[in-house]
């Protein structure tokens, strides 16, 4: 009786498509009432969602983890489909490597210098594109690295050739000169050879413009020094002449402002020394001349007043310089 009631209620005209019909609101009115039927929903009910600027409260949105060992002669290679991934140094005995995949505007990464390994973990790009790290610009097919434990960094590509790099903690360095340190604060880390100290041409510390340690930072923007550490190491004789080694600004007048005070020459030490850079107030500095500086888009460059230094008993140490700074925007 009832297979042929069902039959009954089932029957359509000949060749005529049997279609579901549609649920109404008079058999299911709630969210509960349709998870009664429903066997792989997951969550629980609240409001439906529609297409058009849903809101939703507090969803849990699950993303692959994944600890990665990879080093320097077989980094590990991410491709565009493991986009949204976070990859952790977890177990890495040195240096972890990854090489990204192609920009393509979308496109996120996350990378985290775990706790347990030793040495950190590098980000490089692909080939034709960038890291922007902050206001820095990276070279073509550059890379970030941290050797902080815990630290923790995500890039977005946002365009076909542009990641942006957002750090969350630990000290990140941009192609291992330029350094995103935390908040606001940045460093530079420059290496200064024979050639730079003794040379009074183009790019040499004698030279009138000095010898640029960190670019102009962009249209709107201007340095701000905080310190800067001088490691000098001593090697055959000592070097004679060079004085009056600063860090100097150009103001919108193309004067140069001394930004710095070095207690002593390390140049022309006869042993290995450091020296510490202090800030120097630029009112001081400009005493006696009307001061109107700004240092817009203006480079930070070291300069021996003195003239360069010289080396006529065969003096050939080096020193490397590491300068801790702010970009103000105004």
């Amino acid at each position: 009786m009832h297979s042929l009631l069902l039959l009954a209620l089932l029957a359509v005209e000949p060749g005529r498509a049997v279609t579901a019909a549609p649920l109404s609101k008079g058999k299911i009115d709630t969210c509960s009432e349709l998870a009664t039927i429903m066997s792989d929903e997951t969550g629980t009910c609240g409001s439906v969602v529609m297409s058009t600027s849903p809101t939703i409260t507090t969803p849990v949105i699950t993303t692959s983890v994944e600890a990665n060992t990879a080093g320097v002669a077989s980094p590990n290679i991410l491709t565009a489909a493991e986009s949204g991934k976070t990859l952790t140094s977890e177990g890495a005995a040195a240096l972890n490597y990854h090489t990204l995949p192609s920009a393509a505007a979308g496109l996120r990464f996350c990378f985290v210098s775990h706790a347990g390994a030793t040495n950190g973990i590098r980000i490089t790009a692909a080939a034709g594109d960038w890291i922007q790290l902050g206001y820095m610009t990276g070279s073509i097919a550059g890379y970030v690295q941290s050797t902080d434990s815990g630290a923790r960094l995500c890039l977005e590509a946002i365009n076909t050739s542009e990641w942006i790099a957002d750090p969350s903690s630990g000290a990140w360095t941009l192609d291992g000169t330029q350094f995103w340190v935390g908040g606001d604060l940045y460093a530079a880390f420059v290496t200064l050879d024979e050639a730079v100290l003794t040379s009074s041409a183009s790019g040499g510390i004698g030279h009138a413009d000095g010898t640029t340690i960190i670019g102009g930072p962009g249209a709107g923007k201007r340095i701000q020094f905080v310190e800067g550490v001088i490691r000098y190491d001593h090697v055959n004789a000592t070097y004679a002449t060079c004085t009056g080694v600063n860090l100097f600004m150009q103001d919108e007048s193309s004067n140069y402002i001394q930004v710095s005070d070095s207690p002593s020459n390390p140049f022309t030490n006869a042993g290995d020394v450091v020296v510490v850079m202090t800030h120097n107030d630029i009112a001081q500095a400009t005493t006696g001349s009307s001061y109107s500086a700004t240092f817009y888009n203006k480079p930070l460059k070291l300069r021996a007043t003195g003239g360069a230094c010289t080396n006529g008993a065969s003096a050939d140490g080096t020193a490397t310089l590491m300068v801790y700074y702010r970009v103000v925007t105004n």
